[in-house]
């Protein structure tokens, strides 16, 4: 308990100092992304992200922001880079069309060797740190968030409405360079509406891991 108390202290930034929560929706203007119902990843992802935002903002008070606009175009690590620099925490979102009645949840966080990757590594924040080391900073964080973030989302009351998998320790290329713990969440859907039901649990589970 003293140890998870001393973590608390030092990892995890409380609310009251508005941590800043960086959401970014796949694809761009270039890249649609996978095609769902009656639209396509790009679009539904940054709708999702634009109520997840309204929510973590006036229920929770995070500050928030979004990797990207309609109509933007981003450049290689541009949202790593705005999350590196602006950042606590970072949340990929991806959507893909599945059957399914409810919605399925997957949870991902990067790793490109699941041994060595969670081993403490001591690293200058000063000096040059290789992009495939950079998520080094943040690993036993990222590990407490991802513990949390999935206790909320197996509650009881969760498993009626989703199908929660995770948290998964493979290398996915978005979270690559991000020295902030970051994770992904890709979310199979049965309709271009389906993801609503998700905001409120998701909010929940991002605020319950900072508490």
């Amino acid at each position: 308990m003293i140890i998870a108390l001393i973590f608390a202290l030092f990892f995890v930034t409380p609310l009251c100092s508005q941590t800043t929560i960086i959401l970014d929706p796949s694809g761009d203007s270039s890249t649609p992304g996978r095609q769902l119902h009656e639209s396509y990843e790009r679009a539904q992802t940054y709708d999702f992200a634009q109520e997840l935002k309204k929510v973590l903002e006036l229920s929770f008070n995070f500050r928030v922001i979004l990797t990207r606009a309609p109509g933007q175009t981003l450049e290689p690590f541009q949202a790593i880079t705005l999350a590196n620099q602006q950042g606590n925490f970072l949340v990929r979102l991806h959507f893909f069309k599945d059957p399914r009645e409810q919605p399925q949840l997957y949870g991902f966080r990067l790793f490109f060797d699941p041994v060595f990757d969670v081993a403490p590594h001591t690293l200058d924040p000063q000096s040059f740190i290789h992009i495939h080391q950079a998520h080094f900073m943040s690993s036993t964080t990222t590990t407490f968030l991802c513990n949390k973030i999935r206790h909320e989302l197996t509650s009881e009351v969760n498993q009626k409405l989703f199908d929660f998998y995770g948290f998964y320790g493979i290398p996915v290329k978005p979270l690559v360079g991000c020295t902030i713990p970051a994770i992904l969440f890709d979310i199979g859907i049965n309709s271009d509406t389906a993801w609503r039901q998700l905001i409120s649990p998701v909010a929940a589970a991002i605020t319950s891991s900072f508490i």
